[in-house]
């Protein structure tokens, strides 16, 4: 249910917080919407849409399952229980690649912590 109001509100902002041609808001909204409800879609937009979803459940308290990831990628990140061998990667992309958001803090608890240092 949480991804048709995601939905909902991607519409809602298009054109005042961002612009999208038709085509890939319409990836957009069906990324959204149908996220909680497929286990994998074959498109490289919505896999990853998915995939990224799916890697930060840690935030929620549970720790991704490759099997449930569209893309080979995103099946290593969580087969490896650690975004951090990737963060390299993702330097010229975020401001911060070591935010505290990507480190999956919920996993502390189960995982060994050392991965987590920097």
């Amino acid at each position: 249910m949480h991804g048709a109001r995601g939905a909902e509100l991607a519409e809602e902002l298009r054109g005042s917080q961002y612009d999208l041609s038709d085509e890939d808001f319409d990836l957009l909204h069906y990324a959204c919407t149908w996220h909680t409800d497929e286990r994998h879609h074959d498109d490289p937009t919505i896999g990853t849409c998915w995939d990224a979803d799916r890697l930060d459940i840690g935030r929620a308290g549970s720790i991704p399952d490759p099997q449930y990831m569209s893309t080979e990628f995103g099946a290593e990140i969580a087969e490896s229980g650690s975004i951090f061998p990737w963060l390299e990667l993702a330097k010229p992309h975020i401001p911060d690649p070591v935010n505290p958001h990507l480190k999956w803090h919920s996993l502390r608890s189960v995982c060994d912590t050392s991965m987590f240092e920097e």
